[in-house]
């Protein structure tokens, strides 16, 4: 009896431990998901646009997705320090929210979308074709263009010389040109 008690026990113990052990494989895979995106807006985080990006890098080396345009949008809330001052925190976070909307429902759920810094925001995204960039492209501006956001774009044709680095710069680039122009103003460049 006391044998098949403490094989009992035992039994017990490695059960528990065993849920104990998925149940922190939940956690774990919660937290991981959280730490990937921005508690405000929803969208993913800086890290998990990364973390995209050279997901979508290796592809790329690997030929998976030759000839493929890749698009890079850097978006920057106009005057959000002036909001801050005179509405409030919350009105800023309410613009923040509101450009995080109108970009989720802009974009398509294989698009990478990310607020990367307090007031910008990047997309990236990959088209087959040069008219869907383009039709994507004008969407994207439009939408944006309503809610007061300097926006600056940069594509290119994935092939053995593409860099990501420099689509981010030149996107960034041109997003402060259209800023230097007055708020509310949208470059775009590529090749």
């Amino acid at each position: 009896m006391d044998r098949d008690r403490k094989i009992s026990d035992l039994v017990d113990i490695v059960i528990h431990l065993i849920q104990e052990n998925q149940d922190l494989k939940k956690q774990i895979a919660i937290r991981n998901k959280e730490a990937r995106i921005d508690f405000l807006t929803g969208l993913g985080n800086k890290r998990h646009q990364q973390e995209e990006v050279a997901r979508l890098h290796s592809l790329a080396l690997g030929g998976h997705l030759k000839g493929s345009i890749v698009c890079v949008c850097s978006i920057d809330v106009d005057n959000m320090k002036g909001i801050n001052d005179s509405q409030g925190h919350d009105a800023g976070d309410a613009r923040l929210i509101e450009v995080a909307e109108t970009i989720r429902k802009n974009i398509r759920s294989t698009d990478v979308a990310a607020r990367t810094g307090g007031d910008e925001f990047t997309i990236v995204a990959l088209f087959d074709e040069e008219t869907e960039f383009k039709s994507f492209k004008r969407r994207v501006t439009e939408e944006l263009m309503k809610i007061e956001t300097s926006i600056g774009f940069s594509s290119h044709r994935i092939n053995m010389d593409f860099n990501f680095n420099e689509l981010f710069k030149t996107s960034d680039q041109h997003m402060y040109a259209g800023r230097r122009k007055g708020d509310n103003n949208m470059k775009a460049g590529g090749q």
